[in-house]
């Protein structure tokens, strides 16, 4: 892959190896973090897809996304989150609040964006 994407771009899929660069605001977006993921693997007989963190970051660890058809118009969204860093604090304490706030945003964004279309 060597072509860079931005939003406003036509969407061409999901791919493996893909870079996402993300800019994730917390506290109203007083703190920006920057993460990236890397498309890792995508099951399309399971509709899963593994995202890992790129080497080098605070933190190692992937996410899991499986979507369920549950019926017509209808798809849940299973998200599993592998994760570890150097700081037992961030791992434990301070991580599964924060994780759980952006991938609630996340998917609340995503239905939002969904209903709107």
């Amino acid at each position: 892959m060597d072509k860079i994407s931005y939003e406003e771009d036509e969407y061409e899929g999901l791919k493996e190896g893909q870079l996402i660069f993300l800019e994730i605001k917390v506290g109203y977006g007083i703190l920006k973090l920057a993460v990236t993921h890397q498309v890792n693997k995508i099951i399309e007989e399971s509709k899963t897809m593994k995202f890992c963190y790129v080497e080098g970051g605070k933190a190692a660890g992937s996410q899991m996304i499986k979507l369920v058809s549950k019926g017509p118009n209808t798809t849940e969204v299973i998200h599993d989150t592998y994760y570890k860093s150097g700081s037992k604090f961030r791992d434990e304490k301070l991580y599964p609040i924060v994780h759980e706030r952006i991938i609630n945003e996340f998917h609340r964004n995503v239905k939002n964006f969904l209903e709107e279309a």
